[in-house]
């Protein structure tokens, strides 16, 4: 999802940045822009990119999950994604979906139906693991 940033630190406006970013940097971003004292541990500072868009993630991966309905449990379904720079790992009510987002950025073609090549079978266990130490499973 696109993030449009405006300020005095913005090195080259009108740039583009493919770091991986959360919502919940925005906290230690402002922290770090206005000098304030903060401590979130889910929350890292996206500032060094607007001076330098081109520099490497700093976050090596990205979390989100989705329940529904909305409101308490139990939940009828339920969807979480971790990903890195290049693929996405989708774990939910149904089978687990396995994307490339360099080739399929619209997540069309599910790698875990059509076989995996050899990157790919090393980067499914990694975002596996990464997910079961997030959630527990």
């Amino acid at each position: 999802m696109p993030l449009i940033v405006v300020g005095l630190d913005v090195e080259r406006p009108g740039g583009e940045c493919a770091a991986l970013v959360s919502a919940t940097d925005l906290l230690a971003t402002i922290a770090d822009i206005t000098g304030l004292p903060m401590s979130a541990p889910d929350s890292i500072s996206f500032h060094p990119y607007l001076s330098n868009p081109d520099r490497p993630s700093i976050r090596r991966t990205l979390y989100s999950e989705h329940f529904g309905p909305n409101g308490p449990p139990p939940f009828e379904h339920w969807r979480r994604a971790i990903r890195d720079e290049r693929y996405k790992l989708h774990r939910g009510s149904n089978a687990d979906q396995f994307y490339d987002l360099e080739l399929d950025p619209y997540e069309q073609s599910d790698l875990l139906e059509v076989g995996l090549d050899e990157a790919q079978r090393e980067r499914y266990p990694y975002l596996d693991r990464q997910m079961v130490l997030l959630v527990g499973r």
